[in-house]
């Protein structure tokens, strides 16, 4: 079914997911933009992950609410659901001529907030019989052909005349924290930079200290101006909203005390976006990190773990990588050797003056 929305529609994109998945929607705003470049595009995000397309130049606006578990200390979970009812009256008053709730599969909460938004049609995923409540025009959803994450979600632009092979990643740092992490980054100058980030926000994605020590220092020694850009989330392990990883950072200069490392907790997501566009190429865990760096246009040595879905739909967009897959779930399993050799081939590749001395 091809929907006619005219030259100028009014178009809202929702997607109220995790970090990586709404970066994994961006080339969907680049092609609606293409499209429609008279249109007024909107997104609608979360609190959580709306820094990574705030400043999207495709984007008209980009409106944000909070979920209960989001809120800040000492905020209730009534000031949020108030919060949120006079978002959705604004959203009511920019007279949507359609809204599209985003992600693989279909979302009850998304379809939702696109019905109290008021647009006049709702386009998205649904059961392959075609019929969902909520949704006007519905586009049968399954998962039988293997596709990422980027590609799957790409599809709910066929009724609006949009197919074909999406895009890269975009992501548009806050000018402000790049200027002010060029300036951190100021000792490695002169160097390779290698992004690492230590934190994982789920255990099976966590690769051993230990490990992370033989690999840097191996890697230091074969790639004499190479330079290490340690990242993690600052704070106490136990910290029950917020756990971090200040005691293994430190923990792990320590052990790497001689060689070319950069502390660089990242305390918001808008620093952590700055210092992934400070590095020439990063060893990332699948997450957040991986498609923000994605989104760079960073080279990747990218751990996973050995799920097909994850090697399949997640992995690195459009950006050159070396996926590293555990032998088992957790990765854990993957080897140094494993992890060294991915990210020398990167480097060889990309950056051979990394070898000299």
């Amino acid at each position: 079914m091809k929907l006619n929305l005219g030259d100028r529609p009014r178009i809202l994109l929702i997607r109220r997911d995790n970090i990586g998945d709404l970066v994994c929607t961006t080339p969907l705003f680049d092609a609606l933009r293409s499209r429609y470049p008279q249109a007024y595009l909107a997104a609608l995000a979360n609190s959580y992950n709306a820094e990574v397309i705030t400043g999207n130049p495709a984007l008209d606006k980009v409106y944000v609410y909070t979920k209960a578990k989001h809120r800040a200390a000492g905020s209730s979970k009534l000031a949020v659901y108030w919060q949120t009812f006079h978002l959705i009256m604004q959203l009511r008053r920019e007279h949507f001529d359609i809204a599209i709730p985003v992600g693989g599969g279909w979302h009850r909460q998304a379809i939702k907030f696109a019905r109290l938004a008021g647009a006049k049609q709702v386009l998205g995923f649904g059961p392959e019989d075609g019929k969902l409540a909520g949704v006007d025009v519905v586009i049968p959803y399954h998962r039988r052909e293997t596709r990422h994450e980027v590609e799957d979600i790409f599809r709910l632009l066929e009724p609006l005349g949009i197919s074909g092979q999406p895009g890269p990643l975009r992501i548009y740092p806050d000018t402000a924290a790049l200027a002010a992490m060029k300036e951190r980054f100021a000792p490695l100058a002169g160097r390779v930079v290698l992004g690492v980030h230590i934190s994982a926000r789920e255990a099976n994605r966590r690769w051993p200290e230990d490990k992370f020590i033989a690999a840097l220092q191996q890697l230091c020694a074969q790639f004499p101006r190479l330079g290490i850009a340690l990242f993690w989330a600052p704070g106490a392990a136990d910290d029950p909203r917020h756990p971090g990883d200040d005691e293994l950072a430190v923990r792990m200069q320590q052990a790497l005390a001689g060689l070319p490392v950069l502390p660089v907790p990242t305390g918001t997501l808008a620093e952590l976006i700055a210092a992934l566009a400070c590095t020439d190429l990063d060893l990332l865990s699948d997450g957040g990190a991986l498609h923000i760096a994605a989104a760079l246009q960073k080279p990747l040595a990218a751990l996973f773990e050995n799920r097909v879905e994850k090697l399949t739909r997640w992995y690195p967009w459009a950006t050159p990588h070396r996926m590293i897959a555990a032998p088992e779930n957790a990765i854990a399993g993957i080897s140094v050797a494993d992890v060294v050799a991915a990210t020398s081939a990167l480097l060889i590749e990309h950056f051979p003056q990394a070898r000299e001395r």
